[in-house]
């Protein structure tokens, strides 16, 4: 699809090239590095996410309060970053998990090529990080029952970084300089730091703010470009 960035204005997307994110329930349509992170609202959560990149043009550039993204991003080998802060308004159940990702409206229907080259990327993805559940979904033409949608999604412990802060105080703010110092990491620690969450994750409550950063398959997803690059399959 060709088209020019007048035939989107009212969108209020920046012109160069740039990731476009909708959140169930229905909030706008958000992009990435944006100038404020944006808010979002479930029956289940309240919080606020950003999503940057290193910047296409000068309109993504600056984050909040200046976050300068390209400066960010220099001698990094991650190709984006996704921050959440979370405050829950009703906790998983003890026989429930908590996951993040994706899912489409609608199911998709894809030639027996695609769905080939969408079956390596997942291999490599499940290689790379493991825990991923992926599914093309169910053709509604096909199915009797209740299909599934298409949908993509990680465990909590997928997250690269997760930061708890207690009711009443200041969580750090999604583009503190300072901000990968915060918290528990997982780089060079897989399994202390899987430890560390299924603590969190048996403490999930109503009341602390709940960090989390994403970006260990950044380095496999050129979003911009819409690549996939030296994924080990």
């Amino acid at each position: 699809l060709l088209a020019s960035p007048a035939e989107f204005q009212d969108l209020h997307g920046p012109p160069e090239p740039h990731v476009e994110i909708a959140l169930h329930p229905p909030q706008g349509l958000h992009h990435s590095n944006p100038s404020e992170p944006w808010i979002y609202e479930s029956d289940n959560a309240t919080g606020s996410c950003l999503f940057f990149h290193p910047p296409a043009g000068p309109n993504t550039k600056e984050g909040p309060e200046g976050f300068d993204y390209a400066e960010y991003f220099r001698g990094k080998s991650r190709m984006w970053e996704m921050r959440v802060h979370m405050n829950f308004k009703n906790v998983p159940r003890d026989d429930e998990e908590l996951f993040f990702g994706i899912e489409l409206d609608q199911y998709v229907a894809m030639s027996q090529a695609t769905k080939q080259a969408q079956k390596v990327v997942v291999a490599g993805i499940k290689q790379a990080i493991g825990g991923l559940y992926h599914s093309a979904g169910d053709d509604p033409d096909r199915t009797k029952e209740e299909v599934e949608l298409p949908v993509c999604v990680l465990p909590l412990w997928a997250y690269d970084q997760f930061i708890v802060t207690p009711e009443g105080e200041e969580p750090p703010c999604l583009w503190d300089e300072n901000f990968g110092d915060f918290g528990h990491k997982r780089y060079k620690r897989v399994a202390e730091y899987a430890e560390e969450i299924r603590e969190l994750q048996r403490n999930l409550s109503i009341g602390p703010t709940y960090t989390f950063s994403f970006w260990g398959n950044s380095r496999f997803l050129d979003v911009i470009n819409w690549m996939v690059i030296g994924l080990p399959i």
